[in-house]
């Protein structure tokens, strides 16, 4: 089904300053999300309406769940796909199989109904996502929130955010650190609050005055957010580490003549037997009748 071509720029331009409708996915993190809300365009509301949402807790599934959850949202809001305007994905932090499975569908889905797919930081959407609603009031504070996300092997990705006027408004500055660590970084970082992966980081609550909020991941509003503080954001992923699988130093086809070489150097070459074996098992069909 067609949609719109575009960008947020041109929604601004074009005076669509109200309740456009927008599709905002994350599984970037433990707790999915898939949710449809209005006002994401620079000049709307900053806290446009949340038409719809739904929360995937198992991570074992999100693959799979992803594109009912979206038809569920979509149903629910009210919405075709030809009505949004576009479509924001969180690009992590986060593992590599879990930014990849919404990076994909949301590049997939722009493509097919044609709307514009843009990215969402996923430290942005974490800190947008401490909200008044919860009684944990950072909206009202200028300063700075530390995002926390685990890292696994015993580390968190930790980073700062700057907040102004209730909206997240520049990542500061991101590095994962083992969790001994993580607590220091953010008393030194003077924050306001910290919302994340904070279970184990604290012995107690916290230093006084620092609000900590657990959360397994963004928001709809979270991510609505982070949306407006950088609506051109390229759909790029972010892991909380790199990848495992290294490429080779050498060659290997280069090691193996090497090692070819050697063996003719000391007069020892490898052992061809296996083919003369398999040559006596033809022969041996061909004399009983087999085909060779």
């Amino acid at each position: 089904m067609p949609g719109r071509e575009g960008s947020i720029a041109d929604d601004e331009a074009a005076g669509h300053t109200g309740s456009v409708p927008w599709l905002l996915l994350d599984t970037a993190m433990p707790r999915a999300i898939v949710a449809v809300v209005g006002g994401a365009v620079p000049g709307g509301a900053p806290d446009g309406d949340v038409l719809a949402e739904l929360f995937l807790d198992d991570t074992r599934r999100h693959a799979e769940s992803l594109a009912g959850a979206v038809d569920d949202v979509m149903a629910r809001s009210g919405l075709a796909f030809a009505d949004l305007d576009g479509i924001a994905v969180g690009c992590g932090p986060g593992s590599f199989i879990g930014v990849r499975t919404g990076l994909s569908f949301a590049l997939g889905l722009g493509r097919a109904v044609g709307c514009p797919v843009v990215g969402i930081d996923g430290l942005m959407a974490l800190a947008g996502s401490v909200d008044g609603d919860t009684g944990d009031v950072v909206g009202e504070v200028v300063g700075e929130v530390v995002g926390v996300i685990d890292a696994k092997r015993g580390e968190r990705y930790v980073g700062r955010i700057a907040v102004s006027a209730g909206a997240p408004r520049q990542a500061l500055r991101a590095v994962a650190a083992p969790v001994a660590l993580a607590p220091e970084l953010v008393r030194a970082d003077a924050a306001r609050a910290v919302v994340g992966a904070v279970d184990g980081l604290f012995s107690l609550a916290g230093p006084p005055g620092l609000l900590v909020l657990a959360l397994a991941g963004p928001t709809a509003r979270g991510l609505q957010r982070a949306l407006l503080a950088s609506p051109e954001t390229a759909p790029v992923p972010v892991y909380v580490r790199g990848a495992d699988a290294k490429v080779p130093s050498v060659d290997p086809a280069a090691r193996r003549q090497a090692i070819l070489q050697d063996l003719d150097a000391r007069g020892v070459m490898p052992d061809d037997r296996t083919d003369d074996r398999t040559d006596d098992r033809t022969d041996d069909r061909t004399d009983q009748g087999g085909t060779p």
